[in-house]
């Protein structure tokens, strides 16, 4: 709840928006944690949160989508 309020009343807080979308998804809340990471996306795309957003995604059952943000984890950092 707390993270959710944060993000809400700083929503160009980077940090505190990854930070609930981890949590989002270790909770369950997995439409709210694709949310927040494809919103993320659209001003920092990195590895890290492509790979997140892929992660959950498998774990929601879009699997055709999950794989499509990993093959974009490997063209950015292929190590």
């Amino acid at each position: 709840y707390h993270l959710k309020r944060a993000v809400l009343l700083n929503p160009d807080d980077l940090q505190t928006s990854f930070s609930f979308a981890v949590n989002a998804c270790k909770f369950g809340l997995l439409s709210e944690s694709i949310n927040t990471y494809r919103s993320l996306l659209k001003s920092r795309n990195s590895a890290q949160l492509l790979y997140n957003l892929g992660y959950t995604l498998k774990i929601a059952g879009y699997l055709d989508e999950a794989i499509v943000a990993q093959d974009a984890v490997l063209l950015q950092d292929p190590n």
